[in-house]
């Protein structure tokens, strides 16, 4: 089992913060903006697809997790990096 860094919590509170409200903001846009652009009929079945996409994100994130171990922590990263970049040239 890896050893674990000595830090204290107060030092991660910004961090977290941050990704908190940044969450909230991302949240309440997207659902609202599918929520206002979709037609009636179909209100619920656009949130839901918006919804669907963050559990396909956590989904990739769990199955991530086993790599977290600490000599293929980089690899780790530099994958989600590739993949971010090859996402990003595709969105654009």
């Amino acid at each position: 089992m890896a050893q674990g860094n000595n830090i204290h919590i107060a030092t991660q509170t910004g961090a977290y913060m941050l990704i908190g409200i940044s969450e909230i903001f991302a949240s309440v846009t997207g659902l609202e903006y599918a929520y206002t652009k979709a037609p009636p009929s179909m209100k619920s079945f656009v949130q839901s697809m918006y919804l669907l996409t963050n559990a396909f994100g956590s989904a990739i994130s769990e199955a991530l997790n086993p790599l977290l171990y600490d000599p293929a922590i980089m690899w780790m990263f530099c994958g989600l990096a590739v993949a971010s970049f090859i996402a990003g040239c595709l969105i654009w």
